[in-house]
């Protein structure tokens, strides 16, 4: 046979094969804006009869599977199985292997800006509203070889969007790697399906421009521009210049407002975050932070009244806008539930203010700061078990108050949502327990 020195009826690149596509479809419409040569088979059993797959350079397939050679660069939306492989004595399938019920997706590194914010604008948001959606990955079944190596299966698909257990959404692999051709694999339910066919056509390009040839460079340069191209290149490149120096001094802002909140963050820790995380003089340093801060007037008894190993109530409130008001409290912190036996203890501590100061605390406050190493919003109501126990103790004038709601009290005072003299009357007015929800 001659050398081949010509071919007839060769047709312009990138030649487009479509499966499961009405042709006459919007979706149609926009593929056909995007390739030269383009062919439609809407029963994907057609393709095998009707054409010479080597003719041809990528295809896009819906909701069908279909075989297709392995010169082919694909894109699939949906469907349940792509192409069985062959490779280092293992014989597997990528295939549709279940669905994810996940609330959180990452978007992994290294994906094209293009694909990237497809991932994350468009598409992320439709799977984390939806139930369910379909995950594929590697079906190994068989072996060819008495040891086959199978570390390669490890990173055989390069996924574009995965949930927390490495479960693959969307993604790609490579199919032969003397051609470069990849296949592609999004859910039915991606939004705008023109817009992924286009970054996979720019992703091939950057791989095969042979096959999928952009715009002649030489339109590019500088010399064969006309004036209007040229004018517009200009533009266009002192818009990119502005944009770099609006991007830099936004990152330069968000770099410092980060720094400040780190800074918050710190100061936090070792301030009125003390009252969700810690116990002992800390907490109490705490809770007396927050009760001055309401404008109450407070006594440290260790430090202003008691003798040493003279164990009394940790602090004394004075509302100063009732003369002879007064409150005792108890702080205590846990790691686990609060302690009935708390309550106890405060009894005795009454009975010798009665006995010193000849009449009852008008209050008498158990402060608590329990599970203080969980998660707030998870934290049960302080004592919630006893409910009898709490009912007496609030008969003589105790409150049980959780160091979660003075945190809500406090920050609601900052943001100001409430007065010194409202938040004062929450806890003066408390009965057996301090509820913010309880109107006042």
């Amino acid at each position: 046979m001659g050398e081949l020195v010509e071919v007839v009826g060769r047709r312009e690149k990138p030649r487009m094969l479509v499966v499961g596509i009405e042709p006459e479809s919007d979706l149609g419409a926009h593929l056909r804006s995007l390739v030269p040569t383009i062919s439609f088979f809407v029963d994907r059993n057609d393709i095998h009869a009707a054409v010479r797959q080597g003719d041809w350079d990528c295809a896009v397939v819906w909701d069908c599977d279909v075989q297709l050679e392995p010169h082919l660069f694909v894109l699939q939306f949906g469907g349940m199985s792509t192409e069985n492989f062959h490779r280092h004595g293992v014989q597997f399938s990528v295939t549709e292997q279940g669905k994810t019920v996940a609330a959180e997706y990452a978007v992994p590194d290294g994906l094209s800006a293009d694909v990237a914010r497809l991932v994350r604008n468009e598409l992320a948001p439709v799977v984390i509203d939806r139930s369910g959606s379909p995950i594929f990955g590697i079906q190994v079944w068989g072996y060819t070889a008495p040891a086959p190596n199978t570390d390669f299966l490890e990173g055989f698909i390069d996924p574009f969007l995965i949930d927390g257990d490495g479960n693959v959404v969307a993604g790609r692999y490579e199919r032969n790697a003397s051609e470069g051709s990849q296949w592609w694999r999004v859910p039915v339910f991606t939004p705008n399906p023109e817009r992924w066919v286009a970054a996979a056509l720019a992703s091939w390009r950057a791989s095969d421009s042979d096959r999928f040839p952009g715009e002649a460079d030489w339109y590019h340069r500088n010399e064969w521009m006309t004036a209007a191209e040229e004018q517009l290149r200009r533009r266009q490149q002192e818009l990119l210049e502005e944009r770099e120096r609006v991007l830099s001094a936004v990152d330069a802002r968000l770099a410092a407002l980060e720094e400040e909140r780190a800074e918050a963050t710190e100061r936090a820790q070792g301030g009125e975050r003390r009252l969700l995380t810690a116990q002992g003089d800390p907490l109490v340093e705490e809770v007396e932070n927050t009760l001055k801060e309401f404008g109450f007037d407070v006594v440290n008894v260790d430090t202003d009244i008691a003798t040493p190993g003279d164990r009394r109530e940790d602090l004394r409130v004075l509302d100063p806008d009732h003369v002879g008001w007064i409150a005792l409290v108890e702080v205590r912190g846990y790691a686990r539930g609060a302690q009935l036996n708390d309550l106890l203890r405060l009894g005795r501590f009454v009975t010798r203010f009665v006995r010193e100061e000849n009449r009852e605390p008008d209050r008498v406050w158990y402060v608590v700061n329990q599970f203080r190493d969980t998660d707030p919003s998870t934290r049960p109501i302080p004592l919630e078990a006893n409910p009898v126990e709490v009912e007496t103790f609030g008969e003589d004038g105790g409150v049980v108050i959780d160091t979660k709601d003075l945190f809500t009290l406090r920050m609601s005072l900052r943001r100001g949502e409430l007065t010194k003299q409202a938040a004062r009357a929450r806890l003066r007015d408390a009965v057996e327990r301090l509820d913010l929800k309880v109107a006042t």
